[in-house]
């Protein structure tokens, strides 16, 4: 029957992960998983800043005549969509149409848009699909 030093004495061992991970800093025994999960958890909450920053974040929306490549939401069905550049007020200042299809479960919808009488600033870009509900997402002429 082991001694109470030999308990102590396997507390004090460092595992592999503590002894790879005090190459870079003081790791002590057993901590090693702690501070793995502490990474994991730092990776996973910039990777979700990163996806909503870029989800909030206006579509900029170039002066002229532009052929837009829109990446629809998650289960957008293919078919034909209407697209509308809103003012502040939800007046339509540019109009068009186009047809979306579906290419490795992503949505696309092509459509081309005369922008050129439309001023700077914030707006909203309207689509639908023919015959249902407006989905408005935020844009900014430039």
């Amino acid at each position: 029957m082991p001694g109470p030093h030999a308990l102590e004495t396997y507390r004090n061992e460092k595992s592999l992960l503590d002894r790879a991970l005090s190459l870079f800093t003081d790791v002590r025994a057993g901590e090693g998983a702690t501070a793995v999960l502490m990474l994991i958890n730092i990776f996973v909450l910039l990777i979700c800043y990163s996806v909503i920053k870029t989800v909030r974040e206006p579509l900029i929306l170039p002066k002229g005549r532009a052929t837009l490549t829109l990446l629809l939401p998650v289960g957008s069905e293919a078919g034909a969509y209407e697209v509308q550049v809103l003012d502040a007020a939800l007046t339509s200042r540019a109009s068009g149409s186009g047809s979306a299809s579906i290419d490795n479960f992503v949505t696309t919808l092509r459509t081309t848009l005369d922008l050129t009488s439309v001023g700077e600033g914030p707006y909203q870009l309207a689509i639908r699909r023919s015959g249902q509900e407006w989905q408005l997402f935020p844009a900014r002429m430039r």
